[in-house]
């Protein structure tokens, strides 16, 4: 994404995730049963974790533009190089 997107493009993409989320829950629930809401939990915390962490990366790197992949490679490139 690029840095001249404004506030709109992010909400856009995090609007997507959520009717992603309350589309497929029913599905979820439906076919596994009370075991899905716990599920559906768990993969709502993980989701949030990994929204917080990149918040913290894109802070730590203000120059660089880019979803996990982008901070990975930042990160490891000098440990396993290509």
């Amino acid at each position: 994404m690029p840095k001249t997107t404004s506030w709109v493009g992010p909400f856009v993409i995090g609007l997507a995730g959520t009717i992603l989320v309350t589309g497929i829950a029913p599905v979820i629930v439906s076919a596994m049963g009370s075991a899905g809401v716990i599920w559906m939990v768990f993969w709502t915390i993980t989701g949030l974790l990994l929204c917080l962490f990149l918040a913290e990366l894109a802070t730590m790197m203000p120059n660089r533009s880019g979803g996990a992949p982008a901070y990975a490679y930042a990160g490891f490139k000098d440990r396993w190089p290509r």
